[in-house]
């Protein structure tokens, strides 16, 4: 702000804006493993990172799945310019999860 002399609402607004979708699935007696590989070879294409869950990264898209600690349910985290186009990261891969149960 001090190099610009702009106000941070402009600043902020010449930023790109992301969506994010968040949703679950209900993990029952599915062999979560199973399931987290046939996501990871449908994505195998894609930047993929396993530190916490299973991440896969696109340039401009991201989508995360996480299995809860305290819960049987995964998590899923996905975040694009469009909210359209997150929940179609998110349903693809509840779609994915779902077929391969």
């Amino acid at each position: 702000m001090a190099q610009s002399k702009k106000p941070l609402s402009e600043i902020y607004s010449a930023l790109p804006q992301f969506k994010i979708v968040k949703d679950k699935i209900n993990l029952g007696d599915m062999d979560v493993e199973s399931v987290l590989k046939n996501v990871r070879e449908k994505y195998s294409d894609v930047e993929t990172n396993d530190k916490d869950g299973l991440k896969f990264t696109w340039d401009d898209r991201w989508v995360h799945l996480r299995k809860s600690n305290t819960e049987p349910i995964l998590r899923i985290y996905a975040e694009a310019p469009k909210i359209s186009e997150a929940q179609n990261l998110v349903e693809s891969v509840k779609s994915t999860l779902q077929h391969k149960q």
